[in-house]
């Protein structure tokens, strides 16, 4: 018969253990366990049985058991060093630490690439190890760190004299892994934000409806390398991580009650630009009465030209139309392009317009050029303040300005071209063969019909500098008494005014190869 007691249990596998059966040694201790969980001594025991037979998680079960309950008393004291001592060697291994970084980003060849002008950065990661860690240190200042196994780790740390980052991890083992970072410096040049929606007016006040509660902010970050991040308010943006300059969005902005949005963007060698934007709120969408919709004018003015005369029209003929327009009739803050490259020219249509087209919901385009202009075998030029002469190839084709227009002919229902230069051409244009037509607003075949349409001041003859085309156009807009004025009006009283005092003949037609279904273009009164 088996002794029923805790000590007969404890005596029989005493003598198990010496005889060394630590199987049955194991068995009896564990009885006695069994009988009463809270005798360190008998845990102490049964785990040396296990360390002989090789057990040694079981063996390291019992020795943290024994450390757990840590009594008092010198014979408890020197069981729980015990414990400890046949612990650490338990577990000893001879793993390195393993160190993964996060931020900063770990260039090609070891480097990391930082800004000049930024004296620290911040390291983020994580250090793995199945043991305790002795040392944690970043260039030999201690991170701090709690726990074991895989720890995660943020430290602020200042770059030294000689540019180098050296991160340490030793376990209790002293198992120790080193990863050494040179820092190299790169461009320290702020992304620059480029808005293309909601409309902007200046450089950080955002027209959005009086009563619209979330918007949409959509835009172009450009910089010279990668974008890490853009952040607006507290939504991070969609954007292509893997492309320089790229377009972002960020959708369901919560305006309501807000005065402005704050945007922040980072390149991936930490250059950051954080800008406000204002919110105007009474800037109303367009209104619904206006059937022309959502109209953008942009007036390019050159006048400081490289290889040509110079021109003092321009800019003034400018100020004089966005100020009518802007006044007095329901158009978009008028986009002034000044002396402009055949480079920004050829960017401008392809993209930039197109781009704002789409993300402003344009339906009414007008685009006013004032400038020199050439007309080479019945091809029409603007002329780029850069363009030479005599070199046909550094003109800007009024050819080229309708294939970029083609791309988003399908957003918009009307498009006016105003040159203010010498005759377009006739591959750009057809004439009207017949009496210009009175046209009202109120018909809604004239203002949903689409119309493609263009006004210029000069037939082959040159266009003059002192432009009363452009006076009589603004003075024509100004003195409407109506809700409306259609193009058509206007070029009565352009072509009259004009033609009375100077040689030049205005010129109004449809532009070949756009669509046209005979509606027309309006300004509408505020």
């Amino acid at each position: 018969m088996e002794p029923a007691g805790q000590t007969h249990y404890v005596t029989r596998g005493t003598c198990y253990q010496k005889f060394n059966q630590h199987v049955a040694a194991v068995a009896d201790f564990t009885k006695a366990i069994a009988i009463d969980q809270y005798s360190p001594e008998v845990y102490l025991m049964r785990a040396r049985s296990y360390e002989e037979m090789n057990d040694f998680e079981k063996a390291g079960d019992d020795y943290t058991r024994v450390v757990a309950m840590n009594e008092s008393g010198s014979a408890a004291k020197k069981m729980l060093t015990e414990a400890n001592d046949r612990l650490f060697a338990i577990n000893r291994e001879s793993n390195s630490p393993e160190i993964f970084i996060e931020t900063p980003e770990i260039a090609e060849g070891g480097n990391i690439e930082l800004g000049y002008d930024r004296k620290s950065l911040m390291v983020t990661g994580k250090v793995n190890d199945k043991s305790l860690l002795a040392e944690f240190t970043i260039n030999n200042k201690p991170v701090k760190y709690e726990g074991k196994g895989t720890i995660p780790f943020a430290a602020e740390v200042d770059i030294p004299s000689d540019e180098t980052l050296r991160i340490v991890a030793r376990d209790v083992y002293n198992n120790e892994r080193v990863l050494t970072y040179r820092i190299r410096r790169t461009e320290v040049d702020p992304p620059e934000i480029q808005i293309l929606a909601p409309y902007i007016v200046g450089e950080n006040m955002l027209i959005i409806d009086s009563i619209t509660q979330s918007i949409d902010i959509e835009g172009k970050v450009l910089d010279q390398n990668l974008i890490r991040s853009v952040r607006i308010d507290n939504i991070s943006a969609q954007f292509s991580q893997d492309n320089l300059n790229p377009s972002f969005i960020a959708r369901g902005i919560d305006v309501r009650n807000n005065d402005k949005v704050t945007i922040l963007v980072e390149d991936r060698y930490g250059n950051r630009t954080i800008r406000d934007y204002a919110l105007n709120r009474q800037g109303t969408t367009i209104s619904a009465s206006n059937p022309m919709g959502n109209t953008l004018v942009v007036f390019i003015e050159n006048s400081d030209y490289h290889n040509f005369a110079a021109l003092q029209g321009p800019p003034k003929d400018a100020s004089l139309i966005t100020g009518v327009l802007e006044d007095d009739y329901q158009v978009l803050p008028v986009k002034r392009l000044r002396n402009q490259t055949k480079q920004q020219m050829e960017k401008f249509f392809s993209i930039d317009l197109r781009d704002e087209v789409r993300a402003k919901q344009i339906k009414s385009l007008v685009i006013w050029f004032a400038g020199h202009g050439k007309f080479i075998n019945d091809v029409g030029y603007w002329i780029p303040i850069d363009a030479r002469r005599d070199e046909e190839f550094t003109y800007y084709s009024l050819n080229t300005l309708r294939a970029s227009m083609e791309t988003y002919m399908n957003y918009l229902t009307h498009v006016l071209v105003i040159t203010d230069a010498c005759e377009s051409g006739p591959s750009f244009y057809q004439a009207m063969r017949s009496e210009l037509k009175p046209r009202n607003c109120a018909d809604w075949r004239a203002t949903q019909f689409k119309s493609s349409q263009i006004f210029s001041s000069a037939g082959y003859e040159l266009a003059v500098d002192d432009s009363q085309f452009t006076r009589t156009f603004a003075n024509t807009l100004r003195g409407n008494p109506n809700t409306c004025i259609a193009i058509e009006e206007i070029v009565l009283q352009v072509t009259k005014a004009v033609s009375q005092n100077n040689q030049q003949k205005p010129t109004f037609g449809k532009i070949t190869g756009l669509k046209d279904e005979d509606g027309t273009f309006f300004f509408v009164k505020k």
